[in-house]
């Protein structure tokens, strides 16, 4: 009896590590996402930022070079991930961090972070 009650507890531990690995790694992903040429997933940790200057080109890489996406303006948007890119100055800064986002109405693409609210590199952001 002691030996199927052992059998019982094992099984029901690795049902449980099984259904508790499987929840974690479908909560981890929400959308799917293209940009720069690779696949991108939004994930549980993406972070939300605020756009504070109108007008702000949406790309679709860390360049002003590359095509242009969209405008958004004073915004909060989700902020995916961030690199390095071109540096640009604007507004009497020069950074060469850029993020990747989300914004209203589902526009994709990348930022210079000199738009976003922050440091120069955002904080709680991953890069990419």
């Amino acid at each position: 009896m002691k030996r199927i009650c052992y059998v019982l507890k094992a099984s029901f531990l690795a049902v449980a590590l099984c259904i508790l690995l499987t929840g974690m790694a479908s909560a981890h992903t929400i959308a799917p996402q293209q940009s720069q040429g690779v696949a991108h997933t939004l994930r549980a940790h993406d972070t939300s930022v605020y756009i504070w200057a109108t007008s702000v080109n949406v790309h679709t890489c860390a360049s002003t070079t590359c095509e242009l996406v969209g405008q958004i303006s004073t915004t909060t948007v989700t902020d995916v991930c961030q690199a390095q890119g071109e540096t640009v100055t604007a507004e009497g800064y020069t950074n060469n961090w850029w993020s990747q986002i989300v914004g209203p109405g589902g526009i994709r693409g990348w930022v210079s972070n000199i738009y976003i609210r922050g440091d120069a590199y955002i904080a709680g952001v991953p890069t990419c």
